[in-house]
């Protein structure tokens, strides 16, 4: 894989987890899904086959766009024009952890060396990033959707490991049963709201 390729894709989901921490509405989380599953596309079109990053492409953005098209539905509120209360915190642990990314993938590349070492720092931050958006929010879809974010660094680095046809699609029912759970809970919200 092209070592700019690599670079480009690791400053992209810096960026792409900088952007959901600072502004939390459910459009721009769930364009920073989508940019996710398509820079873990990228990775795994140089890594393994070309139909595996493929169908990873398509249960990804297909799990996204159930959460988008519900969250949609249901009229959610776009907290991104807001200006939220701990901003700066918010920032500078999301700082925190993608230094702590960085600095786990020095020592998990001598673990995994199969797996580049940009791939394995992309990894490590989306996993924390989830982590860390799942103790910041507190509503359904955004709990599903930080779920999602996490996921998506543990299946970067199991991929890589593990290509199998198998592993792709059960973690695929995994992402969607994920999906399709959130958009029950929201359209439930919505009921809520409407009687």
């Amino acid at each position: 894989m092209p070592y700019v390729v690599q670079l480009l894709c690791l400053i992209l989901v810096v960026a792409a987890c900088l952007i959901v921490v600072i502004r939390p509405g459910w459009r721009v989380l769930l364009t920073a899904l989508l940019a996710f599953y398509f820079i873990q596309f990228v990775f795994l079109f140089y890594s393994t086959t070309t139909l595996f990053a493929v169908i990873n492409l398509i249960i990804g953005w297909m799990a996204a766009g159930v959460l988008g098209y519900s969250s949609h539905r249901a009229g959610l509120a776009d907290e991104s024009h807001q200006i939220m209360a701990g901003t700066t915190f918010r920032l500078l642990s999301e700082f925190f952890f993608i230094l702590t990314g960085f600095a786990l993938s020095r020592s998990a590349s001598y673990w995994l060396t199969n797996i580049p070492f940009m791939a394995i720092t992309a990894a490590l931050i989306l996993i924390l990033t989830g982590i860390l958006l799942l103790n910041y929010y507190h509503q359904s879809w955004q709990v599903i959707s930080s779920l999602l974010v996490f996921l998506a660094g543990f299946e970067l680095i199991y991929y890589m490991l593990e290509s199998s046809l198998l592993v792709v699609m059960l973690i695929g029912l995994v992402k969607m049963a994920f999906a399709f759970t959130g958009s029950y809970v929201i359209s439930l919200h919505r009921q809520d709201k409407s009687s």
